[in-house]
């Protein structure tokens, strides 16, 4: 079997309000380090494009890892629509992207001081709808995160998103089972699998792709 060719997101986005301040979430991209670790340990050709994270990466690991960092919704935007060419086999989006952006972004620094600030947020673009769009063989793993949801809620949200994107296999999770041991369904072909543990998480991925791949 070739040695596999693999993209991986992971790590948060910024949306600027003005030139000093942004909008961005509190991820910092630790599950998909972890996946990438895992694909590296595996043989695989990993590259990783990492968002606002602050987690150290061990050295053993940054030798068998191309690490291209970004910042901006648009800097993963661009990124994205430029390593969709580089004929992927396989796709992990786990990068926490921002929803909305500002409907008239303007550089320069809004003015303190004032009584109320309303910001008009229109939605982005979804980025995982991209990769199969550009290349259809893509193997595809998304991720999709929702709060207070029970089982079946979850996994109804995660299905749609699914199909909407033509993903081969999604991961669902619940921002409460993220404190905990990080719980999550991985909804594929062969029906759902309950995984718990980042690393454990990682290890099924490996094991869904491999098989895939035929290994």
């Amino acid at each position: 079997m070739k040695k596999l060719k693999v993209l991986i997101t992971a790590g948060s986005t910024y949306i600027p309000i003005d030139s000093v301040r942004v909008i961005t979430n509190i991820f910092k991209g630790r599950l998909g380090i972890e996946i990438a670790k895992e694909f590296v340990e595996s043989g695989a050709e990993v590259k990783l494009l990492l968002g606002n994270s602050d987690i150290e990466i061990e050295e053993s690991f940054k030798k068998g890892l191309n690490i291209v960092r970004y910042k901006y919704y648009d800097d993963l935007y661009s990124l994205v629509l430029r390593e969709i060419k580089n004929d992927y086999d396989v796709v992990i989006h786990s990068s926490a992207v921002s929803d909305y952006k500002l409907a008239d972004y303007k550089e320069g620094k809004i003015k303190s001081g004032q009584p109320e600030l309303v910001l008009h947020l229109v939605p982005t673009e979804k980025i995982v709808d991209l990769f199969k769009k550009a290349d259809a063989s893509i193997f595809l793993i998304m991720f999709k995160l929702e709060v207070d949801k029970n089982r079946e809620e979850l996994l109804e949200v995660a299905k749609k998103s699914k199909d909407r994107a033509n993903a081969d296999v999604i991961v669902a999770n619940d921002f409460r089972e993220m404190k905990n041991n990080h719980r999550v369904y991985i909804v594929y072909e062969r029906g759902v699998k309950e995984v718990a543990g980042k690393t454990n998480i990682a290890k099924e991925l490996i094991k869904i792709v491999y098989d895939k791949f035929g290994e």
